[in-house]
């Protein structure tokens, strides 16, 4: 062999030695739906109980918005407490470096069908909260949205 083709194959042996210690080195995190999941399950039975403030306080304390809380109150009020719910989906999301799911529900109201997204992330002391929901009604395709959501690839799901 030439010095020429020693030093090509010295050079490509060193990036893939190099290559395979940054991918050997890279830090492969299990997410675990099953905590988001019971945030979002318990979210939903609250608002089924009519009990608007305890379904509130698995939001995050930067998503309590006011305005928000009101217009899900006047949803309970005019269309009726959540009667039945259906876990669509969950997609693991990364948001500012943290593992966190986005939950897509169908959800019947006494009079109302939605699909609501919630986003659940774990806190630094491991609890799971809601830091973003997205409503829409499955009339009108009328969408409303708070705090931090994601857009699902592929669109709404049936």
């Amino acid at each position: 062999m030439n010095k020429k083709k020693i030093a090509i194959s010295v050079f490509v042996l060193i990036l893939v030695v190099l290559f395979l210690t940054w991918f050997a080195s890279a830090k492969i995190v299990y997410a675990d739906p099953a905590a988001a999941v019971t945030i979002g399950g318990r979210f939903f039975e609250k608002l089924k109980m009519q009990n608007e403030d305890e379904a509130f306080a698995l939001y995050s304390d930067e998503f309590q918005y006011k305005e928000w809380m009101d217009f899900l109150t006047q949803i309970q009020v005019r269309y009726g407490p959540v009667a039945s719910t259906a876990l669509l989906d969950s997609v693991l999301v990364p948001i500012n470096k943290t593992s966190c799911f986005a939950l897509v529900y169908k959800i019947q109201r006494t009079t109302l069908a939605t699909q609501e997204q919630l986003v659940v992330c774990p806190m630094p002391d491991d609890r799971m909260v809601i830091i973003g929901h997205e409503f829409t009604r499955l009339d009108t395709n009328q969408t409303v949205r708070a705090g931090q959501t994601v857009t699902i690839a592929g669109g709404k799901l049936p």
